[in-house]
C-alpha cells in the first residue's frame, strides 16, 4: 500500500473535495462568479408569429403522400391548397424574425416534396386597428 503524501503538489492546478463522494469546488479568485449561465444563456430568444403565403410550383403538394411528408417536415403550422390556379401554403410560423420564418418554411417544403419549388412569398400584414 502506498503512503499518501500530504500538502500541495507543485505546479498543479488541483482542487480538493472536503468529503469523499462530494463534488469538488474549484478555487476562484476573490469576486469571481462561478455561474455557468451568463447573461447570454439566461436571456430567452424572443419569438413572434409571422403569417405568410408561399406560392409553390412543380410537384403536386396536395396528394396524401405530399401532405403527410409536409407535416412530417414541420409544416404542421400551414394549410395547403390552390388559389387562382397556384398551389399555396399559408403559414402561421413562430420565429425570431420574418426572414427566419420564411427560410425555414421554404426549406421544409422543398425538402419534403421532391420537385416542389417555392416561387413567391406573400407576407400577411395585420389589419390596422380601427
Amino acid at each position: 500500500m502506498r503512503a499518501r503524501r500530504s500538502g500541495p503538489l507543485p505546479d498543479l492546478d488541483l482542487v480538493h473535495s472536503e468529503e469523499r463522494g462530494q463534488p469538488r469546488q474549484p478555487f476562484a479568485p476573490k469576486g469571481a462568479k462561478l455561474s455557468s449561465s451568463g447573461p447570454e444563456l439566461r436571456a430567452k430568444a424572443t419569438v413572434a408569429l409571422f403569417s405568410f403565403t408561399l406560392a409553390i410550383e412543380g410537384a403536386d403538394i396536395l396528394t396524401d403522400d405530399a401532405i403527410d411528408a409536409l407535416y412530417e417536415a414541420g409544416c404542421d403550422d400551414a394549410t395547403f391548397g390552390f388559389s387562382d390556379g397556384v398551389q399555396t401554403g399559408e403559414f402561421d410560423r413562430e420565429a425570431r424574425d420574418f426572414a427566419e420564418a420564411v427560410a425555414s418554411a421554404i426549406k421544409a417544403v422543398e425538402a419534403a416534396v421532391p420537385g416542389a419549388l417555392v416561387v413567391d412569398v406573400h407576407r400577411e400584414l395585420e389589419a390596422a386597428a380601427g
